[in-house]
């Protein structure tokens, strides 16, 4: 099953369910009308639904990724691992820890 207005596609396949959009989008709570998450930083700050500590996905794009002050920010790969902006990327911390089981390969474009 295929739902798509524009860009923004919902599929409901037999072993998964799947949402793309080129936009963003949120999840809202009919009830109440908040919203429970949403890829909209900039009015949101990309928050993970209360008590949901793991967000895993095999593609994800946002402009910030970031932890509170008081908590790590872990983020694991199985594979391999591309971060990249289009006006460079800004790396800051207490402790900045790079751990690989393989190779591992630091790059400067320009």
């Amino acid at each position: 099953i295929v739902f798509q207005q524009g860009t923004t596609k919902l599929s409901v396949e037999k072993d998964k369910t799947s949402i793309t959009s080129d936009i963003g989008m949120e999840f809202v709570d009919p009830r109440t009308q908040n919203t429970l998450f949403s890829t909209d930083y900039e009015t949101h700050e990309f928050h993970l639904p209360s008590g949901v500590k793991i967000l895993n996905v095999q593609k994800a794009s946002t402009e910030r990724i970031t932890s509170n002050a008081t908590s790590d920010l872990n983020i694991k790969v199985d594979g391999r691992a591309i971060v990249r902006g289009n006006e460079g990327v800004f790396i800051t911390g207490k402790t900045i820890e790079f751990r690989m089981g393989g190779n591992m390969e630091l790059k400067a474009v320009s």
